[in-house]
């Protein structure tokens, strides 16, 4: 019963669940971001098992169940890893890419390791029972299938699927803890006697797998956030998987996947604790520096009443980072509609017009600089610059300075000061198109609507017509219903009143949903950048679906893009 129905059941719950939070940019991540995917993929593929085979060589084990540890070792990264990982104040795109990747590479890995390990430790009662094509098919089945029906319903209805998504992880996190108590209950008479060897081997490999791939992660010059994602989905196998292989060979075989079921989450949620109070003490010291790891802060100390200064690290070598920030194709891909014609540059900011500068400092790879004039009513010119630091191993950091150039007012600061908060989110945009989409244009979506009372008054009603109010970084975020917006993907940030989406629907890209001070009333602005086949058409249709909803909810005459 528990093998022949409950198993297979449960595990077809788990990874249609895991098909629901997916997309196609999760498997094109390996191209567009390879190095932490590669890195991440060769410690579950391969690290992962050869710790395996060591950890059941060094304990002696009987030849079936140090058989056991080694396809438990082979098995995929689990969708809980994702949890974790977010818990962890890890790179949760990056986990949820190596579990998509994983979870298709195991039709192969998984046989493949079964096999060797069957062959190393001599396990002549299910060598015989070992059928690669059989078992490589059954991996399909339980894997392949229903992850795939998933992204389906994803594609298909996804106002539903957004909706429901969390309720599927819940089903799923059931449907494991079912799964593990069915195999203790079914395997105790085979693993009771061996109990405490099999307890304390997997609980080696589960801890031993998360440091040694964090270690390699961090030699490999990845992030702290990436390393993390990567060590949580070593930590985190598909437990349910190696069950269902396993009872496919032999039931004794399911004994160590078993047992790691109970302990998993203790070690690996021990680990994410600690994990994240590390990469909390990170972020606060990065920000007092300047901003590492991808994250954009102000510039210590050197903000002040005539100056905003805010930092942003960035991928890319100088020479690429430079034609983003100095460029009118590159300023339009993260900003707004911009034309820089030799030494005039021309914002097109919607409802708040064009705003006019003069270049005054262009040094390709290093600096771009222009003054505006008029964008405050009696004020000095206002002085916007780029500076590209190298940091090696193409990446860079981006320093972007706000200063007046000439005597202020008390007026002409308080708006000088606005435009720090305002900067921010469009940095975190030029950090996504520079991680993703690098060099290559978007189709934009530009929406504005008016809202009545104060700034605070009119982002909470925003946030609660979007339903995310007190999501956190990496919640994921949608705006959808019947007719409406259909976007969908991870927060990126969050800040006072603004928000940045890693977009994976309606097509893979980000957005700035963002309330300003417009003046006469607050401002409820939607910027999107969408890359890829259909992007325009995409566009076309986000931009009617918002237009109709800021219509109905924050109306204006016309529409436009985001103001500084």
């Amino acid at each position: 019963m528990f093998a022949d129905v409950l198993l297979p059941l449960s595990l077809t719950l788990i990874m249609g669940s895991l098909g629901l939070t997916l997309t196609p940019a999760d498997f094109r991540r390996v191209f567009t971001a390879p190095k932490g995917v590669g890195i991440g993929l060769m410690n579950l593929l391969l690290i992962s098992p050869l710790l395996a085979f060591i950890i059941a060589d060094v304990y002696g084990l009987a030849a079936t169940l140090a058989v056991g540890v080694v396809l438990l070792g082979a098995s995929p990264g689990g969708t809980t890893a994702n949890l974790l990982t977010h818990l962890a104040r890890g790179d949760v795109a990056l986990s949820v890419s190596m579990t998509a990747v994983s979870s298709i590479a195991s039709v192969l890995t998984v046989p493949l390791f079964l096999g060797l390990g069957a062959e190393y430790f001599d396990a002549q009662d299910i060598s015989d029972e070992i059928s690669m094509p059989g078992v490589a098919a059954r991996v399909f089945l339980i894997t392949l299938v229903p992850l795939s029906i998933g992204m389906l319903i994803r594609a298909r209805k996804t106002d539903w699927a957004l909706r429901n998504m969390q309720r599927a992880r819940t089903i799923a996190l059931c449907a494991f803890v079912i799964v593990v108590a069915g195999a203790i209950a079914s395997e105790f008479e085979e693993i009771r006697d061996a109990f405490g060897e099999i307890a304390a081997a997997v609980i080696t490999l589960n801890v031993l797998a998360m440091t040694v791939s964090f270690f390699i992660a961090r030699a490999a010059k990845l992030s702290s956030r990436q390393s993390t994602a990567i060590a949580m989905e070593l930590g985190v196998h598909n437990t349910t998987v190696a069950l269902a292989v396993a009872t496919s060979v032999d039931d004794e075989l399911a004994g160590p996947a078993a047992v790691y079921g109970l302990f998993m989450f203790f070690t690996a949620g021990l680990f994410a604790r600690f994990m994240s109070r590390r990469n909390e003490r990170l972020e606060a010291d990065d920000a007092g520096d300047g901003a590492v790891d991808g994250g954009v802060a102000s510039a210590d100390g050197a903000s002040r009443g005539d100056r905003v200064a805010l930092t942003a690290d960035v991928a890319g070598a100088p020479d690429v980072v430079w034609r983003t920030v100095a460029t009118g194709r590159g300023i339009t891909s993260w900003f707004a509609p911009t034309k820089v014609d030799e030494d005039e540059i021309v914002m097109s900011l919607g409802v708040f017009g064009d705003a006019h500068g003069q270049v005054v400092t262009s040094e390709p790879p290093r600096r771009f600089a222009f003054a505006e004039r008029g964008w405050f009513d009696g004020a000095p010119p206002l002085l916007t610059e780029f500076e590209v630091e190298d940091l090696g191993d193409r990446r860079s950091r981006v320093h972007l300075v706000n200063r007046v150039d000439g005597d202020t007012t008390d007026e002409s600061r308080e708006a000088l000061a606005a435009t720090e908060a305002s900067w921010r989110p469009y940095l975190v945009a030029l950090r996504l198109h520079l991680a993703h989409h690098a060099e290559d244009a978007p189709a934009t979506v530009e929406v504005t609507g008016a809202a009545r009372g104060s700034l605070d008054e009119a982002w909470d009603t925003v946030s609660e017509a979007l339903g995310w109010r007190g999501a956190k970084v990496g919640d994921p975020a949608w705006a959808s219903g019947p007719g409406g917006p259909a976007m969908a993907g991870p927060l990126e940030d969050i800040g006072k009143h603004e928000i940045v989406i890693r977009l994976q629907e309606p097509a893979p890209g980000y957005a700035v949903i963002a309330v300003y001070d417009g003046g006469d009333g607050p401002l409820v602005d939607v910027r999107a950048w969408l890359y890829g086949p259909g992007a325009d058409e995409a566009a076309q249709r986000e931009r009617a679906a918002w237009e109709a909803w800021m219509q109905e909810r924050f109306p204006r005459e016309g529409a436009g893009a985001p103001a500084r």
